[in-house]
C-alpha cells in the first residue's frame, strides 16, 4: 500500500508528462524525501491552474515518478502539464480512502501485514462469502468437514497432531524409522523400546522374541560356538551365547556341565514357570574317553533324568560324544526337571 504523511508539500516547475523534479518544501511542511526516505511509494497530488492529477509515486532524492494515475484533468491520464509554478502534496487521496464511520465495499483490495487486523465481526454479517477447500465450499461464519484429497505425503516425519482416523492409507514406503514403542492392534505386534523385546500375539513381551500360540517357521538357524577345548573341570554353559557348543578337542577329564543364562543372566531370570529350553554340548573323544559327572544350573546340583533310565558312567571312545539337554522350571523356588541323552558319533 503507498505511503502517506501529514504536512507534505512542495513545489515543481516541471512540464510534460515525465519525472517530478521537485523544488523544495514549502513553508511549514516537509519534502517528500524527507517524509518518506527514497525509492518509497506515496500517494500525490499535483495542483496548478486548470491542470491536476492524483496519482501513486515513487520518492527519489528531490525527484518524484509519476507511476499510476488514479484521477487527473486529462480524463484520468497523465497531464501533460504546462510551464509554471505546480504544488504537490501528499495526500490520502479518496479513491483508496477506507473510513470507519461509513460503509464501503472493498472490491479487489488486499488486507495484508501483521497489523491489520478484523476483529469482532459477527458470524451472521460474514455473508455471501465463503472459501473453498479442496471442493468444499464453506460459508464464512460456518463451519464444515474437510475430506483431504488422496495425495503424496513429503517429508520424514508426521507431526505429533496427526491421529490413527487420518491416516487411511501409507502406499509404499521405502524406508521407515520408529522412537519408542509400536503397537499393532494391541497385541498383533509389540516393540518394547525399553526393555528391547518384540512380541507378536502378546502385548507384553518377556523375551527379546515372544511368539503366543502355534507359529509356523520355514526354518530355524542355531547359533553353534565351535572351539578347540578340551572338556574338563567345571564348563559353563551359556544358554544366551549358543544353541550348541561344540569342544573339538579330545577331552582330558571328566567334567561338570553348568547350566545358566551367562555370566551376568540366570537361568533362572531367563525362564518363566512352565517354561523350556534343550541345548547341545558335543564333546570330542580321544583314544580315553570321558563323561560328565555332575551337573548344576546356576551353580546349584541337579540330577539329570536320562534318556533310558541309566545315567552313562563313560564316553565313547574315539569319536563325538553329542549331550541333549531340556531344562523345564517347574516351580519359581527355582525347580527345575533336567532331561538328558548321550548319542554316540563315530
Amino acid at each position: 500500500m503507498p505511503a502517506f504523511a501529514d504536512r507534505v508539500k512542495e513545489s515543481s516547475t516541471t512540464t510534460g508528462t515525465g519525472t517530478l523534479t521537485l523544488d523544495g518544501a514549502a513553508t511549514g511542511f516537509q519534502t517528500f524525501s524527507g517524509a518518506f526516505g527514497n525509492s518509497v511509494s506515496v500517494y500525490y497530488v499535483i495542483a496548478g491552474g486548470s491542470q491536476w492529477e492524483v496519482g501513486i509515486g515513487t520518492t527519489g532524492a528531490g525527484t518524484l515518478t509519476r507511476d499510476t494515475v488514479l484521477q487527473s484533468s486529462n480524463a484520468d491520464a497523465l497531464v501533460d502539464l504546462a510551464a509554471g509554478t505546480k504544488d504537490v502534496f501528499c495526500s490520502y487521496v479518496a479513491d483508496r480512502a477506507v473510513t470507519t464511520s461509513d460503509t464501503a465495499t472493498l472490491t479487489n483490495k488486499t488486507i495484508s501485514g501483521s497489523s491489520n487486523t478484523l476483529s469482532n465481526i459477527a458470524n451472521a454479517a460474514l455473508t455471501n462469502s465463503s472459501v473453498t477447500v479442496n471442493g468444499t465450499s464453506i460459508s464464512l461464519g460456518s463451519s464444515a468437514t474437510v475430506t483431504a484429497a488422496a495425495g503424496t505425503l513429503t517429508g520424514s516425519t508426521l507431526a505429533s497432531g496427526v491421529t490413527a482416523s487420518s491416516l487411511t492409507s501409507l502406499g509404499t514406503l521405502t524406508s521407515l524409522a520408529v522412537t519408542g514403542d509400536l503397537t499393532v492392534d494391541t497385541s498383533t505386534l509389540k516393540v518394547d523400546s525399553t526393555n528391547n523385546r518384540v512380541g507378536i500375539v502378546t502385548a507384553s513381551p518377556s523375551h527379546p522374541l515372544h511368539i503366543v500360540g502355534t507359529s509356523y517357521l520355514q526354518q530355524v538357524i542355531e547359533r553353534a560356538t565351535v572351539s578347540a577345548t578340551a572338556a574338563t573341570g567345571t564348563i559353563n554353559y551359556d544358554a544366551l551365547t549358543q544353541a550348541v557348543l561344540f569342544y573339538t578337542s579330545n577331552a582330558s577329564a571328566n567334567w561338570t556341565l553348568n547350566l545358566r543364562g551367562s555370566s551376568g543372566t540366570s537361568l533362572a531370570t531367563m525362564l518363566a514357570v512352565g517354561d523350556s529350553l534343550t541345548v547341545t554340548f558335543l564333546v570330542t573323544q580321544g583314544t580315553t574317553a570321558y563323561y560328565p559327572t555332575a551337573h548344576q544350573i546356576d551353580g546349584s546340583s541337579v540330577t539329570p533324568k536320562w534318556q533310558g533310565g541309566t545315567a552313562p558312567t563313560a564316553g565313547n571312545a574315539s569319536g563325538i560324544d553329542v549331550y541333549t539337554y531340556t531344562v523345564i522350571k517347574t516351580a519359581a523356588t527355582p525347580t527345575y526337571t533336567l532331561l538328558a541323552a548321550q548319542t554316540k558319533f563315530t
